[in-house]
């Protein structure tokens, strides 16, 4: 005798169910096939939920200190991407924005995903920012799950086609991206009995961070889906205007749907740099009161912004790493302010001032370790793993990041406990606020002979073998231990956080 609580059609609203029921074998040979489903939650949303990569949404935890535009800034290119989207008449449902490093691309796409997230608007289908050197966010083979888990939210007639073909195939997140826009999507879609009418956008920002293969698939994919989509979809996708990626754009099939936007100075962002720049300086007059007089209220002078506008090139890189430096809470803003002045100038301004900022620790070698194990390691870690990893103690670490905040994120320890980085299986989670860096600018300025001082230059393939050195050590170490140790750190007690560490 057995006890079984079955649902026999799937996907039929669940109205027939057998529950509770008792089933008596009596005798003779028989052949017992069994079809394991998922019970009501589980046929809901959440089989997609476990494939996508949570982090790379608009408004995922893990990017709470996501960029966007002052409100005051960046409306001329704002306003024309709005005007694109409502479009009626424009038959280019592809945006791409494009311009280099450090120029507002991310800022300009976080905001306008969180404008179209606007009760009064609500044209947001999916996001995905993609991150170089970011498990699950830099590559594609997470990118249509994560798009449909979205879609699905916002169009719900979609959920049930798209948790049909989940079910049909399990293994469809491990498909080829191409496989699973058919299945998840464009299968999906045409099934609508009545489709929506309004227009969606689909937001892409980084795609530059993929390799160049992935990245010609990744618009094959949008072309095909704007292609045979019955819904109003449009694409926004920025990068760096990358010779691969130009080249993909180029192409007739994408030439043809593509509006393209430069982020160059045809936009005016001095003007938004300047306005960005005071705006920043008077909220650290107000945090700072102690050290302004009330005759300081117009820190800095005309004179200083106007120079710092010029270093600016047009990027918003520089401006925002000046007042991330100067508004440090643990530092004097104005011999920050200074620090930033006197930064030479025979590289280009942001150069100078990474080199600048690195010159303040006291301690290279040891900053130039932890730097290293910072660009190896796969995923943020909190700064126990640094000082056991590079045998150093908790306080050698925080007095060498001391003064780093504006190019590295670094966590207090009353920060965290939340989850902070979620593997596809689920088993694991990172409860903790790891190091980060601020910018992807900072870790392509530590890779570069031609840029970066030989002191703090980063050797992936020897910070890799440091990484696996260190960890081996550490390892052996924790096993040695008696078990149960009352003296092994709470941190410690999941071995499998190695999995996290390498």
């Amino acid at each position: 005798m057995a006890q079984h609580n079955v649902s026999f059609f799937a996907g039929s609203n669940n109205q027939n169910h057998v529950s509770n029921s008792v089933f008596t074998h009596v005798g003779g040979n028989y052949t017992l096939y069994e079809t394991h489903y998922h019970d009501r939650q589980e046929e809901d949303i959440q089989v997609l939920s476990r494939w996508i990569a949570a982090d790379a949404l608009h408004d995922s935890h893990e990017r709470t200190q996501r960029p966007t535009c002052h409100p005051k800034t960046r409306r001329k290119v704002l306003e024309y991407i709005l005007k694109w989207l409502h479009s009626e008449e424009n038959d280019q449902d592809l945006l791409w924005l494009y311009g280099p490093a450090g120029g507002g691309k991310s800022a300009i796409l976080q905001t306008i995903a969180e404008l179209c997230r606007l009760p009064d608007r609500n044209f947001l289908a999916a996001s995905f920012f993609f991150l170089k050197g970011k498990a699950g966010r830099d590559d594609e083979q997470k990118l249509i799950i994560t798009i449909v888990y979205q879609m699905a939210l916002a169009i719900p007639e979609l959920k049930e086609h798209a948790n049909r073909a989940m079910f049909r195939d399990p293994a469809l997140h491990t498909k080829d991206i191409r496989t699973q826009l058919r299945a998840l999507i464009i299968g999906p879609l045409q099934r609508l009995l009545d489709p929506p009418s309004q227009v969606f956008l689909v937001v892409i920002d980084g795609l530059d961070a993929c390799q160049v293969q992935p990245q010609k698939q990744i618009l094959e994919c949008i072309t095909m889906l704007l292609e045979q989509s019955n819904i109003r979809l449009r694409f926004l996708v920025a990068s760096r205007p990358e010779a691969s990626i130009r080249t993909a754009f180029d192409q007739p099939h994408l030439n043809r749907r593509t509006t393209r936007v430069s982020l160059d100075r045809s936009w005016n962002p001095d003007r938004d740099i300047r306005i960005y720049l005071q705006n920043g300086f008077a909220d650290i007059v107000k945090r700072n009161s102690d050290v302004f007089s009330t005759s300081e209220t117009s820190w800095p002078a005309k004179e200083t912004l106007d120079l710092l506008v010029e270093k600016s090139s047009g990027h918003f890189i520089f401006p925002a790493t000046v007042l991330n430096l100067v508004g440090d809470v643990m530092r004097h803003p104005v011999r920050q302010l200074d620090i930033v002045l006197n930064s030479g100038g025979t590289h280009s301004a942001i150069d100078d001032l990474y080199t600048s900022i690195l010159q303040i620790c006291p301690y290279p070698q040891n900053l130039s370790r932890i730097l290293s194990l910072l660009l190896a390691m796969h995923c943020p870690q909190p700064l126990q793993v640094f000082a056991d990893l590079l045998d150093m103690s908790m306080s050698d670490v925080s007095v060498t990041l001391r003064g780093l905040h504006s190019l590295i994120e670094i966590p207090s320890d009353k920060e965290g406990h939340y989850e902070r980085y979620k593997f596809s299986n689920r088993f694991e989670y990172d409860q903790t606020r790891g190091l980060r860096l601020h910018h992807a600018t900072f870790r392509d300025y530590l890779l570069d002979r031609d840029r970066c001082q030989p002191k703090f230059l980063v050797d992936l393939a020897a910070a890799h073998s440091l990484l696996v050195k260190a960890g081996s050590q550490l390892m052996l170490h924790w096993i040695s231990m008696p078990w149960r140790s009352a003296s092994l750190p709470p941190f410690y007690c999941n071995i499998r956080r190695l999995v996290l560490i390498f």
